[in-house]
């Protein structure tokens, strides 16, 4: 299952919850699209992934091309990965390497995605970022 919001000006975020199907990866990017259609200028997303596993290999490469389609609109980019997920951080790095955007990032704690990110975000949209990585963290401890 996905998620995809625009919670404040700039800010995208999308999230992948269980029950994670490579299926879903073509509505992911469609949903991804349209949220980043719908503004103007360039974007911020973030994506939780800490309830996502290793993706297949066609989910893979139909993630790196939307990455690489939003590269021109992109001002940042920053994905949490779970801590238990030392496969899936593999195939991430590789995955934002091969998007060629340097301002593309994992992270595994949440403090240090919103330090990171928190430099070009509006006061309104620090608020949504919190309140997004807030309930990433109540979804992983159900």
């Amino acid at each position: 299952m996905i998620e995809v919001s625009n919670p404040s000006g700039r800010l995208i975020t999308f999230r992948v919850l269980s029950p994670v199907e490579d299926g879903n990866a073509e509505a992911a990017a469609t949903q991804l699209r349209g949220a980043i259609g719908r503004l103007n200028g360039q974007i911020i997303v973030c994506t939780d992934l800490t309830d996502a596993r290793t993706f297949a290999p066609a989910t893979t490469e139909r993630f790196v091309q939307t990455m690489k389609a939003d590269n021109p609109r992109l001002e940042r980019s920053a994905i949490l990965l779970g801590p238990e997920s030392p496969t899936l951080l593999l195939q991430l790095e590789r995955m934002v390497r091969e998007s060629n955007h340097p301002a593309r990032r994992t992270f595994r704690d949440p403090a240090e995605l919103a330090e990171w990110l928190r430099p070009v975000l509006s006061a309104d949209e620090q608020r949504a970022l919190e309140a997004f990585l807030r309930s990433a963290a109540v979804s992983a401890t159900e």
